[in-house]
Formats: C-alpha cells, sequence, structure tokens
C-alpha cells in the first residue's frame, strides 16, 4: 500500500471513529473478522495495554468489552493476557548457582 493510500485510509478510519465512536467502529470490525483474526486484535490490544505495566481499570474493563464484541471466552481471554502477564513480568534469580571448575586433560 502507497504512503498516500495509507494516510487516506486512517483518516477514513479516524473520522468513522469521531464520527459513530469507538464502540461501533468496534462492532463493525468484528464483524469483518474471522475467529483467528479477532483472537489477534485481542491479543495485540492486550500486548499494547500491559507493555506499559499492569493494567490500569479502565484497560481491564476494554479489554473486557473488546472480549465480548469480539466473542471470545473469558477462559481465552484470560490465557491471552496470561501470555503477556509472563512477557513482561520482571525476572529474578530465585536460586543460586555454583560452578565448579574443571580441568580438560
Amino acid at each position: 500500500m502507497a504512503d498516500g493510500e495509507m494516510i487516506a485510509l486512517l483518516d477514513e478510519l479516524l473520522e468513522l471513529r469521531r464520527s459513530d465512536g469507538a464502540h461501533q467502529m468496534m462492532l463493525h470490525a468484528a464483524k469483518c473478522l474471522t475467529k483467528a483474526q479477532g483472537m489477534t486484535a485481542y491479543a495485540m490490544a492486550s500486548e499494547l495495554m500491559r507493555s506499559d505495566g499492569p493494567f490500569e481499570p479502565d484497560e481491564r474493563y476494554f479489554l473486557d468489552h473488546l472480549a465480548v464484541t469480539l466473542e471470545i471466552s473469558k477462559f481465552e481471554a484470560q490465557r491471552i493476557d496470561t501470555v503477556f502477564e509472563i512477557f513482561h513480568a520482571s525476572l529474578t534469580l530465585s536460586s543460586t548457582i555454583e560452578v565448579t571448575p574443571f580441568v580438560v586433560v
């Protein structure tokens, strides 16, 4: 897609959001997506919202609403969210590893 086409598409989407609202826009999009595309859309939203820290209450509300709109079960939504919880968790070393030097002959 050429730059001009992409800009025109984004302008059209922004205008749709302004005129119809985010909820209507989500409903329109949900009708056009396959089940797999809906799962991907939810996963992308979850990743974006989790990337700057734990979910805020308004982010959690949005994701719950998005899951319902995309007909994603609570179990599947939680499974997706868990992936990003793990992905963005702080890693800590909970044990010490002792390395014994050895000589190769």
